[in-house]
C-alpha cells in the first residue's frame, strides 16, 4: 500500500476537513464514498473513483490525532491517482517526514 501523509494548512479548520476533502474530490471530477475505519474510532474514510475507470485512492481522516492521509493498493492503482494525488497536495500540503 502506497501512503501520502497532509497536512491541514492553517486556512483549513479540523472540523471543515471532511467537506473540503469532499470539495477537492469534486473538483478532480472523482465519486467518493464516505465511510469509517473500525481500526481508527471516530475516523472518516472515503473511496474515490473516476467514473468509467478503474481504480481506487483512500482517504482517512482521524481527528483525535489530526492524521490525514491518502493510500491505494497497488492492485487498485490507476494513472489517474497520480494526478488526483497532486490536487489534493495543492489543496492540503504534504506533511513533512519526521
Amino acid at each position: 500500500m502506497r501512503e501520502f501523509d497532509l497536512s491541514i494548512n492553517d486556512g483549513i479548520s479540523p472540523v471543515d476537513v471532511p467537506v473540503t476533502i469532499e470539495q477537492t474530490a469534486s473538483w478532480a471530477g472523482l465519486v467518493a464514498e464516505r465511510g469509517n475505519l473500525k481500526m481508527y474510532p471516530d475516523s472518516t474514510h472515503w473511496h474515490f473513483r473516476r467514473p468509467g475507470s478503474r481504480g481506487t485512492l483512500e482517504a482517512t481522516w482521524f481527528p483525535h490525532t489530526e492524521r490525514l492521509w491518502l493510500s491505494y493498493h497497488e492492485n487498485r492503482y490507476a494513472p489517474w491517482i497520480d494526478d488526483a494525488v497532486e490536487v489534493f497536495l495543492r489543496t492540503f500540503g504534504e506533511q513533512a517526514a519526521s
